[in-house]
């Protein structure tokens, strides 16, 4: 059959690439690698069948700063080896259906080693074929959906190089290594194989460096080798920049062994001293050993005396104590004697009286009986006495009743009263009130009086004024006979 998919898979180092192939496949056909190191170190194709017949040639591209323990190989290596194969696929007419790039979704902080894949990526594919671009974040099996959701988040909206592939409509797809009908279910978890089958569907084309090939361009001319020799000229000066820092360090390092020298010289001149005094030590604590050894045979002599007194003194004690002992129980035997021949008299006693005492029993029986009657008699007058309080507490309960009501009523009253007088005292308050407003309106009709006798006075000497004459008697005066009149009413 005719060969005609051809997809790239692209990505760094860990992130899965050779698993996504194999399932792809459907067999092994690459190592899956468990290290920091790539199991890719070269371009390899892998052929493959779909169901519908259509053949697939899946193209794996070794990473960039991919380096290994024995050397591996340059960054410039590794671009020359993917040009050469792209000018191959140019002269043959085979142009790219499209580009798997493989993340890791368990790293959402692209380190330096992505970015520099992400870089070359960009500058490898152009800014044409997004479209045909499918970004497909690995390893969900490992982390939390939550975790993962969230890492997919920062990536498409904070990182610079995802963020332009989700604005240029690139599409994403998620993928994992589970158990079968583990897979989560939705459109973000698709077969890798449906993957495959939709970049099928779209328009092939040529990546931005196969169309600088053609052009006649070298590898190192083209964009991807510009921006390689970029970052190997950054890379440079950084490590020129790390060089003199370490050289710097190194000479540090060296004032700072000088310091070192003459202070060890002092430590071990110090250290000296030291050992002569710690032989000293040594020497004054072995005689101190030797003298606690006599002394402690010393007190174990005295410990040994000691403990033989102190027996013998508990023997005597316990035998002092004996003694007591049976001081006590003869003293206890005595008192039993004493009280055991009272008791025999006590005894003694009581049977003479009962022998003695049952000619007097006839005669206590007749007192008890006299008694008795005595109490029958007692016991009528009381029930007679009983009877009569209780006609007594019920006419002092109806008289209480009868009172309790008439103070019901006093009450009643003295609340009438109450009220009374408290309108008495209001309209005493307003009598008080009306009184001081007459006080106060006789105050000023005085004043008024005092002031019109003043004034008439005025005009009775002024007879020299004839026209203040007539103008007492001219009609004109009646508003002031009124006022007169006024103050004389309200006197």
């Amino acid at each position: 059959m005719q060969q005609v998919g051809l997809i790239a898979v692209m990505g760094g180092t860990g992130t899965g690439k050779s698993t996504f192939i194999n399932t792809i496949v459907g067999r092994d056909v690459t190592d899956v690698g468990h290290s920091l190191e790539s199991q890719t170190t070269e371009v390899k194709e892998y052929e493959f069948s779909m169901p519908n017949g259509i053949r697939v040639t899946l193209v794996d591209t070794p990473g960039f700063n991919d380096y290994h323990d024995n050397g591996g190989k340059s960054d410039l290596v590794i671009l020359k080896e993917i040009g050469t194969y792209l000018k191959a696929k140019y002269d043959e007419k085979r142009k790219f259906s499209g580009i798997l790039y493989l993340h890791n979704i368990g790293d959402p902080k692209v380190g330096s080693s992505s970015q520099r894949n992400m870089s070359m990526f960009k500058k490898l594919c152009g800014p044409d074929p997004l479209k045909n671009v499918v970004v497909v974040t690995t390893f969900w099996d490992e982390v939390e959906l939550t975790q993962g959701v969230e890492n997919e988040t920062e990536l498409k909206t904070k990182d610079k190089f995802f963020k332009g592939l989700v604005d240029g409509k690139c599409r994403f797809a998620r993928s994992g290594k589970y158990p079968p009908g583990k897979t989560p279910q939705g459109p973000e978890f698709p077969p890798p194989i449906s993957i495959v089958s939709d970049l099928l569907t779209l328009n092939p084309f040529f990546v931005e460096m196969q169309k600088e090939l053609a052009e006649g361009k070298t590898v190192e001319k083209t964009s991807a080798g510009v921006e390689l020799y970029k970052e190997l000229q950054e890379l440079k000066r950084q490590q020129e920049k790390d060089v003199t820092d370490l050289n710097q360090k190194i000479s540090e390092m060296k004032s700072v062994n000088a310091r070192d020298r003459v202070a060890r010289e002092a430590l071990e001149d110090e250290s000296k001293v030291l050992k002569t005094q710690l032989e000293e030590l040594v020497t004054k604590q072995h005689n101190l050993h030797q003298e606690v050894h006599s002394g402690r045979s010393e007190l174990v002599s005295a410990i040994t005396q000691l403990k033989q007194e102190k027996e013998a003194s508990a023997q005597q004690r316990e035998l002092d104590l004996e003694n007591i002992r049976r001081i006590e129980l003869q003293h206890e035997l005595e008192l039993l004697k004493t009280l055991h021949a009272k008791e025999i008299l006590e005894f003694q006693f009581q049977i003479r009286s009962i022998l003695d005492g049952s000619s007097h029993d006839a005669y206590q029986r007749s007192q008890l009986e006299k008694t008795c009657e005595d109490l029958r008699g007692t016991v009528s007058d009381l029930s007679q006495s009983l009877n009569k309080l209780r006609q007594t507490n019920e006419k002092d309960v109806l008289a209480r009743t009868e009172l309790a009501q008439e103070c019901a009523q006093l009450r009643a009253k003295v609340t009438t009263h109450d009220k009374t007088l408290s309108d008495l005292s209001e309209a005493k308050s307003k009598i008080t009130q009306l009184e001081s407003q007459l006080r106060i309106s006789q105050e000023a009709q005085e004043k008024m009086a005092s002031e019109l006798s003043r004034s008439q006075s005025a005009r009775e000497n002024d007879k020299s004024n004839k026209d203040g004459a007539r103008e007492l008697r001219s009609p004109q005066s009646p508003s002031l006979l009124y006022m007169i009149s006024s103050l004389s009413a309200a006197r």
